[in-house]
């Protein structure tokens, strides 16, 4: 499947938004409460975005990703760069 530039867009936009979401929520919250009042645990919305980043802007496979040995935290560091740049 290709995508076009337009869908290219649209995911770097999802991923930004989903970004601010997660910076906005408060640190010590155990939840994410989106705009229709349902609720998401914290750590789920975290690995979910990161999940996001490697296969929609890593362009990496399912399976490259879940054998992949590199640690959470660079490749959190790693989106948190690509966000700043993107933002």
């Amino acid at each position: 499947m290709r995508n076009t530039f337009q869908d290219k867009i649209q995911i770097k936009k999802s991923l930004i938004n989903n970004i601010d979401r997660q910076n906005q929520t408060d640190v010590n919250s155990w939840e994410l409460t989106f705009e229709d009042n349902t609720i998401t645990p914290l750590v789920y919305y975290n690995d979910w975005i990161l999940t996001q980043y490697c296969l929609d802007i890593k362009k990496m496979s399912y399976q490259n990703l879940i054998k992949d040995t590199t640690s959470e935290q660079s490749y959190n560091e790693e989106m948190m760069n690509w966000y700043k740049k993107n933002k």
